[in-house]
C-alpha cells in the first residue's frame, strides 16, 4: 500500500479536521500489485481498464511540541472486481467514537452488471484501517442509485446529523449520467444507511 516515486500517484481531496485535532486527507491512489506494477482489470467483456484506482486516508497529527505534523497512511481499498474498476473522490464524516465513514464514487462502465452506486467504507480506529467497500443502501437493502459523480459528505455542526449531497436517482443508472437531480440525504450514524425521503 502507499504511494511510490515513479511507480504510481495519488490525488488529495479536501482535508477534514477531526474532533481530536487529527487532519484527515482522503486520497485517490493508483493501486500497485505485489511486484510494484499498476493493476489493470479486464471488464466482463475482456476490455482492460487501466489503472485501478483505490482510496486511502492520509492522517496528520501534530507532535507533542507542536513543531511538526506526523503523517501516517491507512491501507488502500479497492472495489470488488465485479462491481467497479475503481473508487475515487472520497469524503469522510465522523460517526461516533473512533468510527469514520468514507463515502466514495464508484467508477463503472456501461458494460458492467450492476448499476452505478456510491460505495462506503468504515474505519473503527480513527482512519488507520479501512474496511471493505460496499454499496450504500437504504434500510430495505435497495441501492442508492447514483451516477459516477462528485459528492459532499459531512456531519453538520448545527444539528449533529450526517448528510450526503450528490446525484441520486429513483431507478438504476449506468456510468456517469445523468448528472441530475442533485439531492441531500441523511445517513444514519448507527446503521450506516441512507434514510429515504
Amino acid at each position: 500500500d502507499g504511494v511510490w516515486y515513479e511507480k504510481n500517484s495519488a490525488i488529495a481531496m479536501p482535508p477534514t479536521r477531526l474532533r481530536d485535532g487529527t487532519i484527515v486527507v482522503p486520497m485517490c491512489v493508483y493501486v500497485l500489485d505485489d511486484n510494484g506494477h499498476m493493476i489493470a482489470r479486464p471488464d466482463r467483456f475482456g476490455e482492460v481498464k487501466w489503472p485501478v484506482e483505490g482510496v486511502a486516508l492520509l492522517l496528520g497529527r501534530w507532535t507533542d511540541d507542536g513543531a511538526a505534523l506526523s503523517l501516517e497512511m491507512s491501507n488502500c481499498i479497492v472495489p470488488p472486481e465485479y462491481m467497479s474498476y475503481a473508487l475515487t473522490e472520497p469524503d469522510i464524516a465522523e460517526m461516533d467514537g473512533d468510527r469514520l465513514m468514507v463515502v466514495m464514487r464508484g467508477i463503472a462502465t456501461p458494460r458492467q452488471a450492476i448499476p452505478s452506486v456510491k460505495f462506503f467504507s468504515i474505519s473503527e480506529d480513527g482512519g488507520k484501517t479501512l474496511g471493505e467497500p460496499v454499496p450504500l443502501s437504504y434500510p430495505d437493502c435497495g441501492y442508492v442509485y447514483s451516477p459516477g459523480s462528485y459528492l459532499d459528505f459531512f456531519r453538520s455542526r448545527k444539528n449533529d446529523r450526517v448528510y450526503l449531497i450528490t446525484n441520486i436517482l429513483p431507478c438504476p443508472t449506468k456510468a456517469s449520467d445523468p448528472r441530475y437531480p442533485l439531492k441531500i440525504v441523511e445517513v444514519d450514524r448507527q446503521y450506516l444507511w441512507a434514510i429515504p425521503e
